[in-house]
C-alpha cells in the first residue's frame, strides 16, 4: 500500500505525516527507542533480516517514527493504516510490544516538550458515536449470521464452582445485607483446533448459552440492546418469545429486519429506532423478561455503562434476567493497554472503556438493585474467534473493496482484530457472560 493515495477528507490523521519544529530530532529519538523496543520484544525487522522466523515486522517508511514520536500507540496504528509497516505475525507482534513498550522518546519534561512543538493533530471524523457497526462489515468477518459476539466452541470442557464474592458498597454487612454473596463461576477451557467451518455452530452455541442463562421461554418478552446483529433476538423468537431490538442506525435496523424476515420470524421481531444507544427507558415498553447485551456495554463508556444498567433494571420484569457478554479488563490490563486502544477509540468507538470485573461489580452493587448471580469466562474462545474472523476478513478483502471499504478501512479492521487478539492472548482482557437479577431484599 506504500505510496497509495489516502483520502485526506476521510482519513486526515492517516494522510498527514507529523511535522513541525524539531521534527527530525523527534523522529530520530523515536526510531532509536522503537528499535530498542523491538529488540526487547524479540521482534525482527525483515528489512534487516529477510529470513527471520518468529515475530516479524517490515518497516516500509520512516514516517512511522514521526508518528510514534507524536502520539505513541495511536501513531503506531495510524502508520499501519497508512501502509508504512506490515507484520505477517501481527497479533503476536502487538502482544510483544504491549509487554515491551514502545520507548517512543525521552521521558519527562523533555519528551512532553518535544511532543508539544509537533503542532495540533487534525480532528478524526471517522468514528460513529452511535456504535452500530455496518452490517456488511460484520458479515465480512463474522459471517452472514451477523453474530458479532465471540463464539463458544464445542471443544473445551467447562468447570463450575460457587464462589463467595465480597459484596461491594457501604451497606454490605449492615441491616441484614450480607458481606458476601454466592456467585456461580464457570470457566471454559480453550477450544481445541477450531477452524472456520466451526464458526456458525459456535456462534449459535454462544447465543443459546445467553438465552439459557436468561431463562427465555415461549411467550417471554426479550430485548436485545443495543443491536448486535439481531442474532440473539432472532434466536429468542425461534424459541417462541417476542423480541425487540434497539438499533441506532438505519443500516442496523434494516439488517435485523432482513435477517428476521429470512428466518420467517418477522412478526416476532420488532426493531426500535433511536438516535442514541442510551435513549432512556421511556423509549422502550416496560417489563421485559430478559434483556441481552452482546459486547456493547464496553463501547458506552464508564458513565454510559452505569446508565445502561440503571435503565435496564427499570425495564426488567419481576424475576427477569439480564445477560451481558462483555470484554473486561484483567489485573494485567495496564496503561499501555489503554493507550494501545486509542486507535479504536479514535476511529470506531469513541467512548470505549473496558471495566475490570471488580469495577463492574461495584457499579452493579452501588448504583442498582441488581446482583451478578453467575459469570462464565471463555477468553480462549474469544481469541479463537478473533483469529478466525481476521482470516475470514482477509479472504473477503476483494469483496470488502467492492462494498466501498477502502484500503485504509480494511487495514483498520485488520489491526483492530489483531490488537484485540493480542490483548486477550496476553491476559489483559477477558471475555465473560454475566447473569444479573434483582438482589434479594435484606431481612429486617
Amino acid at each position: 500500500m506504500r505510496g497509495a493515495i489516502i483520502d485526506e477528507r476521510r482519513w486526515p490523521g492517516v494522510a498527514r505525516v507529523p511535522g513541525g519544529r524539531l521534527a527530525g530530532v523527534r523522529a530520530d529519538l523515536a526510531r532509536r527507542g522503537f528499535t530498542r523496543a523491538l529488540a526487547r520484544a524479540g521482534v525482527v525487522d525483515l528489512a534487516a533480516d529477510d529470513a527471520a522466523g518468529g515475530r516479524r515486522i517490515r518497516i516500509r517508511d520512516a514516517a512511522l517514527y514521526a508518528r510514534i514520536a507524536e502520539s505513541g500507540w495511536l501513531g503506531l496504528g495510524e502508520s499501519y493504516l497508512a501502509g508504512e509497516w506490515d507484520s505477517d505475525t501481527l497479533p503476536e507482534t502487538l502482544a510483544a510490544l504491549l509487554a515491551a513498550g514502545l520507548d517512543a522518546g525521552p521521558p519527562g519534561r523533555l519528551g512532553r516538550g518535544l511532543r508539544t512543538v509537533a503542532g495540533p493533530r487534525p480532528d478524526v471524523a471517522e468514528a460513529d458515536p452511535g456504535g452500530d457497526l455496518p452490517a456488511s462489515l460484520v458479515a465480512l468477518y463474522a459471517g452472514p449470521g451477523l453474530a458479532a459476539g465471540s463464539a463458544l466452541f464445542a471443544s473445551g470442557p467447562a468447570t463450575t464452582v460457587v464462589e463467595q464474592v465480597p459484596l461491594p458498597g457501604p451497606g454490605a454487612g449492615r441491616r441484614g445485607a450480607p458481606e458476601r454473596v454466592p456467585v456461580e463461576v464457570t470457566r471454559v477451557a480453550d477450544p481445541v483446533a477450531p477452524d472456520r467451518a466451526d464458526l456458525p455452530a459456535a456462534q449459535a452455541r454462544r447465543v443459546a448459552a445467553m438465552l439459557r442463562l436468561a431463562g427465555v421461554r415461549a411467550g417471554d418478552r426479550v430485548l436485545e440492546w443495543p443491536a448486535a446483529g439481531g442474532a440473539a433476538a432472532i434466536a429468542a423468537a425461534q424459541a417462541g418469545a417476542a423480541a425487540d431490538v434497539l438499533a441506532v442506525s438505519d443500516d442496523a435496523a434494516e439488517a435485523v429486519l432482513a435477517a428476521a424476515g429470512a428466518a420467517g420470524l418477522a412478526p416476532a421481531v420488532r426493531v426500535l429506532r433511536a438516535e442514541d444507544a442510551l435513549p432512556g427507558p421511556r423509549a422502550f415498553p416496560s417489563d421485559y423478561d430478559a434483556i441481552l447485551c452482546v459486547e456493547r456495554l464496553e463501547t458506552l463508556g464508564a458513565a454510559g455503562l452505569r446508565t445502561w444498567l440503571r435503565d435496564a433494571e427499570r425495564l426488567l420484569a419481576d424475576r427477569g434476567r439480564i445477560v451481558v457478554q462483555a470484554a473486561v479488563a484483567t489485573g494485567d490490563f495496564d496503561e499501555t493497554a489503554a493507550e494501545a486502544l486509542q486507535l479504536t477509540r479514535s476511529y470506531v468507538w469513541p467512548a470505549l472503556h473496558h471495566p475490570s470485573l471488580a469495577a463492574l461489580q461495584r457499579t452493579v452493587a452501588r448504583d442498582t438493585g441488581l446482583r451478578i448471580v453467575s459469570r462464565t469466562h471463555f477468553p480462549g474462545h474469544w481469541a479463537a474467534s478473533l483469529r478466525l474472523w481476521r482470516a475470514r476478513f482477509e479472504a473477503n478483502s476483494r469483496q470488502a473493496a467492492g462494498l466501498g471499504y477502502d484500503r485504509v478501512y480494511r487495514r483498520l479492521w485488520d489491526y483492530h482484530l489483531a490488537l484485540q487478539e493480542a490483548l486477550v492472548a496476553s491476559g489483559r482482557l477477558d471475555m465473560v457472560l454475566l447473569e444479573l437479577a434483582a438482589a434479594p431484599r435484606p431481612r429486617r
